[in-house]
């Protein structure tokens, strides 16, 4: 990866910039999962991938 490239500071702008709008959706997303009707199968999910792991 050539991070000298002008193209590369392009996009770490852009992400600079934008991210910050993203964190609001991405948490109501994973608060929407953790509240929602499949949450106690999806803390199974976790606990039985935690102890595999």
């Amino acid at each position: 990866m050539d991070t000298t490239d002008a193209f590369y500071d392009g996009e770490v702008a852009y992400f600079n910039e934008n991210l910050p709008n993203l964190i609001p959706v991405s948490k109501a997303f994973s608060e929407a999962i953790v509240n929602g009707p499949f949450a106690p199968i999806l803390s199974g999910v976790r606990r039985a991938l935690y102890q595999a792991a």
